[in-house]
């Protein structure tokens, strides 16, 4: 597989070509791919709780609503009046995110739970990557390693600041997506900022009880994001 030929390793081609596609690329194994949608949803901060969308190509184009219609009240009789609901097409492109670990015959001969050990490591390094990415990517470049573009460094992602760790962050973040329109049905914080909330106390030293108005959201947290920042979103939009 790295190009120094398959001399004294009639197991690892046998092993190669029961993974390998009619176009000669290797296939990932069902087992494999199972924990990486295991791990991703249970350790990451956007992965495990958007819809995930099929991608039969390497590029798939969707439809992204740009503008909202106006329904307007009109007389008995009087022509209804138009309403632009205005979309744009977002193409989808493939990336490829790849792991590679040499593992020597030795240990290949005397570890008995190598194969559970490595995929395990393998697909939480995978999940981990493509949940930072997926965040923070900076995109595809001539100059850099191609990635996925995050939704940090789109253009208007609506980031809100707030100079305490306090439950205000959490509202004054719904409220920018209320004001489109959207209600917002998660909130991923930073682990240490999540733990910050957990222990605001009052005067009296009782712990702070989150207030009614984040009730409605599934609050979860992830290491992915980074110090003292969270991710406020619809799960649907």
């Amino acid at each position: 597989m790295s190009g120094l030929g398959w001399k004294d390793a009639d197991k690892e081609r046998q092993y190669y070509r029961t993974m390998e596609s009619g176009s000669n690329k290797v296939v990932i194994p069902e087992q494999l791919v199972d924990r990486i949608v295991d791990y991703a949803r249970a350790n990451s901060a956007l992965f495990g709780k958007i819809p995930v969308v099929s991608m039969p190509n390497n590029n798939l184009t969707i439809a992204v609503q740009t503008k909202d219609g106006e329904a307007k009240f009109v007389k008995e009789g009087d022509l209804i009046p138009s309403t632009d609901i205005a979309f744009k097409s977002v193409t989808l492109e493939g990336k490829t995110l790849a792991l590679f670990v040499p593992i020597s015959e030795q240990l290949l001969e005397s570890a008995s739970n190598l194969t559970n050990q490595l995929t395990t490591s393998c697909a939480r390094a995978i999940s981990l990557a493509l949940d930072k990415a997926l965040i923070y990517g900076k995109g595809t470049s001539e100059d850099e390693t191609p990635e996925i573009k995050g939704i940090s460094n789109y253009e208007g992602v609506n980031k809100v600041e707030h100079s305490t760790a306090d439950y205000d962050l959490i509202i004054k973040g719904a409220k920018a997506i209320k004001k489109a329109n959207l209600i917002p049905t998660d909130v991923c914080l930073n682990s240490d900022l999540a733990s910050d909330l957990e222990m605001l106390k009052t005067t009296d030293g009782q712990y702070v009880t989150p207030p009614k108005a984040i009730e409605g959201y599934e609050i979860t947290q992830s290491n992915n994001i980074k110090d003292n920042e969270s991710v406020i979103f619809d799960r649907n939009s």
